[in-house]
């Protein structure tokens, strides 16, 4: 006959307590993505889209400005070249230091101060203060361009979006060049320009994750823009054939005078602005119309091209 198995006598004081099974617990948090990251791409989409239709309410506000205030085509001679910048330089510096103080500035500057400094906060207001006031200096006349303030609005988007979605202070600061190139890319209508510009300019040190999402974003934006615009781009090119080698030397001197050129203006701007802030602040309020009156002035006496972004004036250079 077979002998009975005795069982092993356990002590049950020996054996260490085992904590139940949890749907929530800290093994499978660390496994399972959290809402972060869940909502990170299709937020950086939704970002594009939202900010692509900013920008194309941005540019119809410009355009409508310029319509009702300088006319379909202005031209040398009017009056109202003079009176319209200085009257808007007026009205914006009133805005600007009265009710949109985070509105004054570069978009890209601010917008690297609010990556860098506040850890991605661009509020609310200032969105708002940097469309009206952009709109009305860029309409009324100023040789001012959209795509900086189209910058700013889009990473004002972004922060808006993840602050209300309340994510995490690292994601937030990720967000804003998300919503910049989004913003830029509409602008220009040219995604591939704002991803590099916003991924050397803005954010320096970038990941594989963060240049996808600004991927996503910029194409979002562009759909959106495009919609509206048409796939044409904003400088419709010529195409050029070379005749004979040395016009090669032509386009590096071309390069280096443009270089020389951009860098005599940068330096001129970085003099300025510290010089223009330091004087007594009423100062700030003629600041604006004295430039909106110069550069009427240079309209008025017949070269009504600074006026605006130029866009018209460089399309037909080139052709």
């Amino acid at each position: 006959m077979s002998q009975a198995i005795e069982k092993p006598k356990v002590d049950p004081e020996a054996l260490e307590p085992v904590e139940p099974y949890t749907p929530n617990g800290p093994d499978v948090q660390k496994l399972a993505p959290n809402r972060d990251e869940r909502l990170f791409l299709v937020l950086s989409i939704f970002i594009g889209v939202i900010s692509g239709l900013l920008v194309v309410c941005f540019r119809l506000a410009i355009n409508w400005v310029q319509v009702l205030t300088l006319g379909s085509a202005p031209h040398p001679g009017q009056l109202r070249l003079l009176l319209v910048p200085t009257v808007a330089g007026v009205v914006v510096a009133a805005l600007v230091q009265l009710l949109f103080p985070g509105a004054r500035g570069s978009g890209v500057n601010q917008t690297k101060a609010a990556l860098y400094i506040y850890n991605g906060y661009i509020s609310f207001k200032t969105v708002i203060g940097k469309f009206i006031t952009s709109a009305l200096a860029i309409g009324g006349g100023f040789s001012l361009g959209p795509e900086d303030p189209s910058l700013q609005i889009g990473a004002g988007v972004a922060s808006m979006v993840s602050r209300r979605l309340r994510l995490s202070r690292e994601r937030l600061r990720m967000f804003a060049p998300i919503g910049a190139a989004a913003g830029l890319a509409a602008a220009f209508n040219a995604p591939i320009s704002a991803i590099l510009f916003v991924v050397e300019e803005v954010i320096g040190n970038w990941s594989a994750a963060v240049l996808g999402s600004i991927v996503l974003a910029a194409i979002s934006s562009v759909v959106v823009a495009r919609s509206f615009w048409g796939s044409e781009p904003m400088f419709r090119i010529p195409s050029v054939t070379l005749q004979r080698p040395g016009e090669l030397l032509a386009y590096a001197a071309l390069g280096v005078v443009g270089g020389v050129s951009a860098l005599i203006f940068s330096r001129a701007l970085e003099f300025l602005r510290p010089r223009l802030r330091e004087l007594p602040r009423w100062t700030q309020f003629c600041q604006p119309p004295l430039a909106g009156l110069m550069v009427g002035a240079i309209g008025y006496f017949g070269a009504t091209q600074v006026m605006g972004p130029g866009y018209g004036a460089i399309d037909q250079a080139m052709h």
